[in-house]
């Protein structure tokens, strides 16, 4: 009998080794993130509870069809795992600003860091508009300009100007070299990233 129990316990202590990592071990993949590519928007959320399942999701702006995965989280040997679907961890974990950032599967998926009573706005054109470089202000404040044009669109948090404001309705105000100039109130949503296009 106490042999039998002694082989049992083994059992479960080396079974017990040969799992996986669970999400516990590292707190800060706890959280929603979000991230985009050209085609797609993607959700990732990791429970606070470890036993809890997470989800990912994809959507295509403007469809009603949306991917689903449903699962347990782990992290295994640089890479992320939702049930049995892997993602490569190409980035790890890293703060920019109020946003924790990583890479999985060549895709940047950020959240807000501890501090969650922030939104974000990227403003950024598409297309060169002809009137130089465009100074972006919110509440009055410079906060830098915008210089590059980015045809395929940009990862929100990725553009030449990136403002972070605790939650609330500010002032927004562009103007171009040319003396074209944008005026609009904007709303910054705690945990939200949003991108804010500027067009002729």
């Amino acid at each position: 009998m106490k042999k039998q129990i002694l082989i049992l316990s083994l059992s479960i202590l080396i079974y017990g080794c040969g799992k996986e990592p669970a999400i516990k071990e590292n707190e800060l993949y706890k959280g929603h993130w979000t991230g985009a590519d050209n085609t797609h928007e993607y959700n990732l959320i990791i429970p606070a509870n470890s036993s809890a399942d997470g989800e990912w999701n994809k959507s295509k702006p403007g469809s009603s069809a949306t991917t689903v995965r449903k699962g347990p989280v782990r992290v295994n040997d640089k890479k992320l795992f939702v049930a049995t679907k892997g993602f490569s961890i190409d980035k790890e974990i890293h703060l920019d600003g109020n946003w924790w950032k990583m890479e999985l599967d060549g895709i940047e998926f950020i959240r807000p860091s501890q501090n969650e009573t922030h939104g974000e706005y990227t403003f950024w054109i598409e297309t060169d508009l002809g009137g130089g470089p465009i100074t972006v202000f919110v509440d009055g404040k410079n906060e830098g300009a915008i210089n590059n044009f980015f045809p395929g669109g940009v990862h929100c948090g990725n553009g030449d100007v990136n403002v972070s404001r605790p939650a609330g309705t500010y002032k927004f105000r562009a103007e171009a070299q040319n003396g074209k100039t944008w005026i609009e109130d904007i709303e910054f949503i705690a945990t939200k990233c949003e991108n804010y296009q500027l067009t002729n």
